[in-house]
């Protein structure tokens, strides 16, 4: 299923995919086809294009993942994994579920796990950000709320792997963290071995949109497509 919405600029941030996601659960997730990998974009349930949207399979690379002004925090301290100091913004796509805001995670449980010799492991590839020097990172937390980065796109150094996740046939919601406002292109690669068909991959490119503090012009052109951004707290 493709949805279409005209093309809309927020705040001069153009949304050019042809659907927008805002809230809801969303799974980036593995599935095998026709004896190929493939890597898609599944709605749990949510909205997308302004309508809820439940069970919805999409190409990964034709959904746009919306992280609104209200994800903008202060950075508490310096994390060179995610590109940001003490009191620099960082927008996040939380690892934990909130109303009204996207909950994103890295799957393979639709994988039956006795196929496969080895996990999948998702990689991190190019990146490409607003300014050309943004840093786009992924990690998770602790119950304590420490942080082990898994991607980070200015340094893999300072994350577990070199910039790999690895998945168990699981379902893992993860932060998903952006440095600056504008359009974000990640692509990510997935991989396994499996018992017959050998080694296997897939490839897409996925799309976000961090929208800043919006002006009333902003939340104006968001209305019209059901995208009401809330404004961050001071």
């Amino acid at each position: 299923m493709k949805l279409t919405i005209p093309l809309v600029s927020l705040a001069g941030i153009a949304v050019s995919q042809a659907a927008v996601f805002s809230s809801g659960e969303l799974d980036f997730g593995v599935i095998l086809e026709g004896g190929e990998l493939e890597l898609e974009a599944h709605v749990v349930s949510g909205v997308v294009n302004g309508a809820q949207t439940d069970d919805v399979e999409f190409e990964a690379s034709e959904l746009q993942v919306l992280a609104g002004a209200n994800l903008k925090v202060l950075a508490a301290t310096n994390l060179p994994a995610a590109g940001v100091n003490t009191g620099d913004d960082l927008w996040i796509l939380p690892q934990s579920q909130a109303a009204g805001v996207p909950y994103v995670a890295l799957a393979s449980e639709e994988l039956t796990a006795g196929d496969w010799s080895s996990a999948i492991t998702f990689t991190l590839g190019s990146v490409t950000s607003p300014s050309g020097n943004g840093t786009f990172s992924m990690w998770t937390n602790d119950g304590l709320g420490n942080p082990t980065f898994f991607f980070s796109s200015t340094n893999p150094g300072g994350t577990d792997d070199n910039n790999q996740f690895v998945s168990n046939f699981s379902h893992d919601h993860v932060n998903w963290g952006f440095n600056e406002p504008g359009e974000w292109f990640v692509d990510l690669t997935a991989t396994g071995m499996h018992n017959t068909l050998g080694a296997l991959s897939a490839t897409e490119t996925l799309s976000f949109t961090v929208i800043p503090e919006p002006s009333s012009t902003l939340l104006a052109g968001l209305s019209l497509i059901g995208l009401v951004a809330r404004r961050r707290s001071k």
